[in-house]
């Protein structure tokens, strides 16, 4: 069945200011394009909900075809709003979740989660749980459905989860500073001049 990649690419990136991080430089390509790389292979469409920085996302990806940008109409209800958006859009296949800043995923990661059937599947690193997190199309329907649900974090602890394990910690990065952004460029020169390694 086909798969529907969900990006969130929302937020005001506070931390960068007055830099917007998804769009900063990382090894030749934006940030944004890198999430947007380590799904495009296992996705026939990608929704990227985007908020205040909207044009700036759009011009990013504008070369990349089946990309779908959607903008949250309320980004300052906090992240839930826009993964809500997000899901609201890829009603009727599965999704494949990943928080914009987030651009780390092992292709072969995602393959052995896209392999699983329960209804949420996530990376998983020494027990905790990373990016990206597989839905089934119940579970989204659920996420949609259910408005106790504050976030995702909640979602996560009160459903049955299948973790998949990751060789690396670094699905559980994230870039909110200029250090994790430089961290990201170290990791990414790595990986590219010697794609063999297992970073």
């Amino acid at each position: 069945m086909p798969v529907t990649g969900v990006i969130i690419a929302a937020g005001r990136s506070s931390r960068m200011a007055p830099d917007h991080k998804l769009i900063m430089d990382i090894q030749g390509k934006t940030l944004i394009q890198r999430s947007l790389d380590s799904l495009l292979p296992f996705c026939e469409k990608i929704i990227i909900v985007t908020g205040t920085n909207h044009q700036e996302i759009a011009k990013a990806v504008s070369s990349v075809i089946n990309v779908q940008l959607i903008k949250n109409p309320n980004p300052n209800e906090g992240m839930f709003s826009s993964v809500k958006v997000g899901l609201s859009h890829a009603i009727g296949t599965p999704v494949l979740f990943l928080p914009g800043d987030c651009p780390f995923t092992p292709p072969d990661l995602i393959e052995r989660m896209l392999k699983e059937s329960a209804d949420i599947v996530a990376a998983s690193y020494k027990g905790k749980i990373g990016n990206p997190i597989l839905l089934s199309e119940k579970a989204v329907k659920e996420i949609l459905e259910d408005e106790t649900f504050l976030n995702l974090k909640q979602v996560l602890k009160t459903k049955t989860v299948v973790a998949v394990n990751a060789s690396s910690e670094v699905i559980l990065w994230d870039i909110d500073t200029h250090s994790d952004l430089h961290r990201a460029r170290v990791y990414f020169e790595k990986m590219e001049s010697s794609p063999e390694n297992d970073v």
